[in-house]
């Protein structure tokens, strides 16, 4: 298949514009009523956490892409490796920024932290993981390059996404 830069403006147009929707959301998210003070140790995670539901749908987004040009049927195997890693990621991230927390600010318990950043994490990175599969089989329908349409929106909403639910079960757990 051969690109042309008019086909590859007419497949990105749609996707990019409605990346820039979703990054304003984000925003939106970000301040919406949050107080800054009671919840200053979760700003702290927000780039790491959303880069984290990004970057591994769009790691599942990728492979799947390839499997489905390559013949191949390994969906499940990419989505379950990605929500384990996830799962040790978003781990790590919370035990890091508390330590972190804990050397220079007054910070809750570990364990409250944790379940915050690691149930937020799982919840972000299964919608992200579904919206991946679901541009992936949408692009093949629409016989378009799902890149070009799969990794600008799964950036964006998954920061949409990664900033609603972490302020969401933040505030939820912490009772703010």
């Amino acid at each position: 298949m051969h690109y042309h830069w008019k086909q590859i403006v007419k497949e990105s147009i749609g996707p990019l514009t409605l990346a820039v929707l979703f990054s304003m959301i984000s925003g939106i998210s970000l301040d919406s009523g949050l107080d800054l003070k009671e919840l200053a140790s979760i700003l702290i995670i927000i780039p790491s956490f959303i880069n984290i539901s990004g970057d591994l749908s769009a790691v599942v987004a990728a492979r799947i892409s390839t499997d489905m040009y390559m013949g191949k049927t390994r969906r499940w195997l990419n989505i379950s490796g990605a929500l384990f890693v996830g799962l040790v990621l978003y781990a790590f991230l919370a035990l890091v920024a508390w330590s972190f927390l804990k050397l220079t600010a007054n910070v809750g318990s570990l364990v409250t932290y944790l379940t915050i950043v690691v149930l937020a994490g799982v919840l972000s990175l299964g919608i992200m993981i579904g919206i991946a599969v679901g541009l992936e089989d949408i692009g093949k329908r629409l016989h378009m390059d799902p890149s070009d349409m799969s990794i600008p929106l799964l950036s964006s909403v998954g920061d949409a996404v990664g900033v609603s639910l972490l302020i969401f079960i933040a505030k939820m757990i912490m009772g703010v």
